[in-house]
């Protein structure tokens, strides 16, 4: 959501491996939600059949509370738990619609790209190894995989402690922020 010419010089730093996260901290320090808060009465992430949006608009604000307070833990950790929730449900709601993610009725086993039965079904592989990724841009997918996952567990632990800085913080509110949008756009 950035002038073309910012967002070209972004992409190009980011292309080189520079770390762009500062960014996201000058957005949100700067105390600009406006677009999260759209995202949360966006109308299609409200609709009852897609139980995105409704549970977690008051956790969202919660995140978004906690941020301004330089609470940086708090919101760290309930982001990456709301994070996770939306992908799951988002895929659950996929695969009501007709895109075929899961063999069972209890999402336990996943259908790969090659028509390959997953058993043991985690975010990760679901991301990376069925159409479910193809929705979600391809840096996204990789951040998710390579970075944002291998933290998940040892925060949600208490075994890593190191994480919860604002830029870390703003990367989580960053990532909420794309997967509402994703999901809207893509309903």
């Amino acid at each position: 959501k950035l002038p073309l010419p910012e967002m070209k010089a972004l992409f190009y730093r980011f292309k080189k491996g520079e770390d762009v996260s500062k960014v996201f901290v000058q957005k949100y320090q700067d105390g600009n939600f406006d677009d999260i808060q759209q995202l949360l009465k966006n109308t299609y992430l409200l609709l009852p059949n897609i139980n995105i949006l409704e549970s977690r608009i008051n956790v969202i604000e919660e995140i978004i509370k906690c941020y301004k307070q330089n609470m940086y833990a708090v919101s760290t950790c309930t982001a990456l738990s709301v994070i996770e929730g939306m992908l799951w449900d988002f895929s659950y709601y996929l695969n009501r619609r007709g895109m075929s993610l899961y063999k069972d009725k209890n999402h336990s086993i996943v259908i790969s790209k090659a028509d390959k039965d997953i058993k043991k079904v985690t975010i990760r592989s679901l991301l990376k190894q069925t159409q479910y990724g193809d929705i979600f841009d391809e840096y996204f997918v990789k951040y998710f995989c390579d970075e944002l996952y291998s933290e998940r567990n040892p925060v949600m632990h208490g075994i890593y402690k190191s994480c919860f800085s604002v830029e870390n913080a703003s990367k989580k509110l960053a990532t909420v922020e794309y997967i509402l949008d994703t999901i809207s756009e893509y309903i």
